[in-house]
């Protein structure tokens, strides 16, 4: 058949069905992305709010710890033994927090380096043992306030 110069062929319908199912795959390549956006968006919020609760969790465990450590007597007793095992019992609840971190992100990812923590329940264990064999605690708690302090300054570090 003759066609004139500049006029434009029509396309076959071969190539109409092709142009309808390139655009079908493109839209719902483009339905696709988008869905892959929100679900992204929503677990990065997810992901920051668990992190604040996290954060939140340990700087409040360690602010009731030190709280407790200031109130340590040096003249020992009954008080002093349970202050001292609130002040373990904080420590432990801020540990255990930071290991639900390292859980959550992964090996190594903790909120706050696990020695300030070990070093915390040191100078509880050292408490403990000068109480019970009738020591004088006072140098002992002087380390350990200064132990939840360093440890208190590394949470308050935390975004």
């Amino acid at each position: 058949m003759y066609q004139r110069y500049g006029q434009p062929s029509r396309p076959s319908n071969a190539t109409k069905t092709q142009q309808t199912i390139l655009l079908l795959i493109l839209l719902a390549l483009t339905i696709v992305c988008i869905g892959l956006v929100i679900v992204y968006s929503s677990a990065s919020k997810a992901n920051n709010s668990m992190r604040k609760t996290l954060v939140s969790r340990i700087q409040i465990e360690v602010s009731n710890a030190q709280t407790s450590a200031r109130q340590l007597s040096p003249t020992g007793g009954s008080k002093t033994e349970s202050m001292v095992a609130t002040v373990r019992q904080h420590v432990y609840a801020a540990r255990t927090v930071n290991k639900m971190a390292e859980d959550i992100y992964g090996v190594g990812n903790v909120l706050v380096n696990e020695l300030y923590i070990n070093n915390c329940i040191d100078f509880l264990n050292k408490c403990d043992d000068n109480i019970q064999t009738g020591q004088v605690v006072t140098g002992t708690y002087s380390q350990l306030s200064e132990a939840i302090d360093i440890l208190y300054d590394q949470v308050a570090a935390l975004q």
